[in-house]
């Protein structure tokens, strides 16, 4: 690939190849961990990925959502686990005892894509496979006296890395012990990712150090992105479509806090979406193998 779409990042020394199941994030050798995350953040509304995880002892497949607040939400799939998918979260910082984690069924995950998705409003997060909801998590019931709740504008986050380790501490959760060199490459393959923002924004201001969502103002002092504008700057090898609306009657202003901005109900995932980027992974022609680009986790821009 020759260069990287312009609203995602790849992590330094990272391969992502492209083909006909779309974009490929491979475990071929031992400390390969093909990481891809978007520069913008979204604040509240819904993320579906079309996802085949990878196969293999110790290999993990995820779909992550990552706050700089240190709010997490996950999918994550065990190589070696063909009937599972495990769900998570955290908030702040916080782990807990390791508690938190669900491991709804789904079938062949290694062999079928699914859609996996994530409904996220201020008052509950709902994770559901092919439309059916196999989690859900309200804000009043996460630990912390819902102090915990992942409610700090996120990033998203596909990637794929090795549990299982020889000197790795995770290998038992991960399954085992993966065998190096693999007898194979064990690959992820993702479609598409579609991430609907309910308060998109040029930038997300925390005003406290409280963390929480109603203290953090959704500030447009600049032209939200057009449709048009969006997908000139989108002419690259992966092929990613971008679009972006925003209806007439929700049209953000300067400065607003997201307390005022958002209802506090789970309608506003479905009520209030005013934008929607789609990222669909395709091959293109003449392109090379590799992407390698520098790794800042810093350099996110809070832009939709």
């Amino acid at each position: 690939i020759k260069e990287l779409p312009s609203e995602w990042h790849l992590a330094q020394y990272a391969n992502v190849n492209l083909g006909s199941e779309g974009a490929e994030f491979t475990f071929a050798k031992r400390y390969d961990a093909p990481t891809l995350w978007t520069k913008f953040k979204f604040f509240f509304g819904r993320v579906e990925f079309v996802v085949k995880a990878a196969p293999g002892v110790g290999i993990v497949s995820s779909m992550v959502l990552l706050s700089d607040d240190l709010d997490e939400v996950d999918w994550e799939f065990l190589g070696g686990v063909t009937t599972n998918v495990q769900t998570n979260y955290f908030g702040k910082g916080y782990t807990g005892s390791y508690n938190r984690s669900t491991s709804p069924t789904v079938a062949s995950p290694q062999t079928q894509f699914h859609t996996y998705a994530l409904d996220w409003s201020p008052t509950a997060l709902v994770w559901s496979i092919d439309g059916v909801a196999v989690r859900t998590l309200n804000a009043a019931d996460a630990d912390g006296n819902g102090d915990q709740y992942p409610q700090s504008p996120m990033k998203v986050s596909l990637g794929l890395w090795d549990a299982g380790d020889p000197d790795a501490a995770t290998k038992g959760w991960g399954g085992g012990v993966t065998p190096i060199p693999p007898p194979e490459p064990y690959t992820m393959f993702v479609k598409s990712v579609k991430i609907f923002n309910s308060n998109p924004a040029q930038q997300y201001q925390y005003t406290d150090k409280s963390g929480s969502w109603k203290s953090i103002k959704v500030i447009n002092d600049a032209p939200v992105f057009s449709s048009s504008s969006l997908a000139s700057s989108h002419a690259t090898t992966l092929s990613l479509g971008f679009t972006s609306s925003v209806s007439s009657a929700q049209t953000p202003q300067t400065s607003t806090d997201a307390s005022s901005a958002l209802p506090s109900s789970s309608s506003v995932v479905s009520d209030a979406v005013q934008s929607t980027v789609t990222a669909l992974f395709r091959p293109t022609s003449g392109c090379d193998s590799e992407i390698d680009l520098d790794f800042n986790g810093h350099l996110l821009r809070d832009e939709i």
